[in-house]
């Protein structure tokens, strides 16, 4: 009778560890990259100040809402960092250069 009262209080403390264990266990959450993920190695205004575009170490360039900070779009296809991005004068073209 001892045993099997043992058994019981340790088969109702593991589910009680489990249970509490299970509700303060981490939830996991899908992140999104949204900026750079390496070094920002150029950043410049298009002529009007309406956007911003961003050259980076992670191989992308990226133009950016000047106002509200949004990112608009990105630039892929460089297999080596970014290392500029430029509007041109009329604010219409973006040229980028890599290594």
């Amino acid at each position: 009778m001892t045993s099997a009262c043992t058994m019981r209080k340790s088969l109702i403390l593991s589910f009680v560890l489990l249970s509490t264990a299970t509700l303060f266990a981490q939830k996991p959450t899908l992140i999104l990259p949204i900026g750079h993920t390496d070094i920002v190695s150029s950043a410049s205004f298009s002529p009007d100040g309406k956007k911003i575009v961003t050259a980076s170490y992670d191989a992308t360039a990226k133009v950016w809402d000047g106002v509200t900070g949004k990112l608009l779009t990105d630039l892929t296809g460089h297999t080596k960092p970014v290392i500029s991005a430029s509007f041109s004068p009329d604010g219409k073209k973006i040229v980028t250069a890599s290594y």
